[in-house]
């Protein structure tokens, strides 16, 4: 739903994935712009609704892969004030639904954002076993039918918050598009799951109009070099 003009992107395939704030990879640029509400959970291209107000950020990786963070005071948007407001330290105000491109650094740093009126919020967060946020894992949200019905990606603390329909049931966690360092399942409550078994999927809480539910505990993923892997999931052949 929104269109991403500068942001980091991900790949699918592979058996394994993964990536976390101190995992290598990446350039020392701080280019890739991001979005979080008040409770620092980083937003999808289409998870701004009307009424609330986020904040932008500028991250990148130096190299040693860790995350860095720039701190640009030129945030700007060609976006009418009737959709919304950006100050120049990167806090938006969303007015109405439309598009909001965002940028910083003299236009070097890019990313348009679609405001949205309705709809629920789901949000969480993808970590490891070390207690890592793990930046742009992918989550997918399924309705009942099995069918994708939004797809995000997890921000450079781990966190990813979405608007999703009401038919939404279940999420999926996917890491094979990144490195090799974690296995390509996620642990969530006391059950693993994995995309290799897609009719497999977590649950989310029930929801009954446009609340904002955070899921109640994190998706977790393990490092291949931590010994044992985790325990497949229910009749899956990984």
């Amino acid at each position: 739903m929104g269109v991403v003009a500068l942001a980091v992107v991900i790949g699918c395939g592979g058996s394994g994935g993964g990536g976390s704030t101190t995992d290598s990879g990446g350039s020392s640029a701080a280019t890739t712009v991001e979005v979080r509400d008040s409770e620092n959970y980083a937003l999808g291209s289409s998870s701004l609704r009307q009424g609330e107000t986020y904040s932008a950020i500028l991250w990148g990786r130096d190299t040693a892969g860790a995350i860095v963070f720039a701190s640009p005071t030129n945030w700007r948007t060609t976006a009418s004030s009737a959709i919304a407001s950006v100050a120049a330290n990167g806090a938006i105000t969303v007015n109405s639904g439309g598009s909001i491109p965002l940028s910083a650094n003299s236009g070097a740093s890019t990313r348009t954002y679609l405001a949205v009126s309705t709809g629920g919020v789901v949000r969480g967060r993808v970590r490891n076993t070390d207690g890592q946020g793990v930046p742009d894992a992918i989550i997918r949200f399924y309705d009942s039918a099995g069918a994708v019905k939004v797809t995000t990606n997890s921000g450079s603390n781990g966190s990813f918050r979405a608007v999703i329909p009401g038919t939404v049931r279940t999420f999926l966690v996917d890491v094979s598009g990144l490195s090799s360092k974690y296995y390509n399942q996620f642990g969530f409550g006391d059950k693993e799951y994995s995309t290799v078994c897609s009719d497999y999927r977590a649950p989310i809480p029930t929801r009954t109009g446009s609340e904002v539910v955070t899921l109640t505990s994190d998706a977790v993923v393990t490092r291949n070099s931590a010994g044992d892997p985790p325990p497949p999931p229910p009749n899956c052949g990984t």
